[in-house]
């Protein structure tokens, strides 16, 4: 008699137990792996979220898992020096939603960048000071590995040292 009383104690504990092992089970889910459209290449740490913003970033390999709400959604990629990607998708109520994506390289020119005394942002433009220009050439083509070394090719500046607030021009030669 009391086993059974015991029994009957842990059934309503077995029901919650299965029920909520049940519900789980059916939450919808979005996977998959995200890799570069030109070398198949996996690409690590790309945000993919939904329109709501909820959302992972994918791991070493280039894979990601994602819960997802039943319905019509739009699931967004993107990752920097990449085009963004936007999948429209419908979600079953339950189960497992694969979708892989291979994303293409955005490659874009970026303005020069200016780094003077003055106290206001200026472009190469307008700067009406003679000035010399460190252009990407030059650091390659002198296999430079410091700035310090960058900078005493650049006519002008003799050398440079490091200072308490970082790199300090020494000297100067005027041509």
């Amino acid at each position: 008699m009391k086993a059974v009383f015991t029994r009957m104690r842990l059934l309503p504990l077995w029901l919650v137990l299965i029920i909520s092992l049940g519900a789980a089970a059916q939450t919808p889910v979005v996977k998959g792996r995200v890799v570069d459209a030109a070398s198949g290449n996996p690409l690590p740490g790309v945000n993919v979220f939904f329109d709501d913003r909820q959302g992972v970033a994918t791991d070493t390999e280039g894979y990601y898992t994602i819960p997802a709400a039943s319905g019509k959604v739009r699931l967004h990629f993107r990752f920097m020096g990449y085009m963004p990607v936007v999948e429209p998708m419908e979600i079953s109520t339950t189960g497992i939603t694969t979708l892989d994506v291979a994303m293409q390289v955005q490659a874009s020119m970026l303005n020069e960048l200016v780094v003077s005394a003055s106290r206001y942002e200026q472009k190469i433009s307008d700067v009406i000071v003679s000035m010399e220009i460190l252009r990407n050439a030059t650091i390659e083509n002198t296999h430079t590995l410091s700035v310090e070394t960058a900078l005493q090719q650049v006519s002008g500046v003799i050398g440079a040292r490091n200072g308490p607030g970082g790199s300090v021009a020494r000297s100067r030669r005027w041509r």
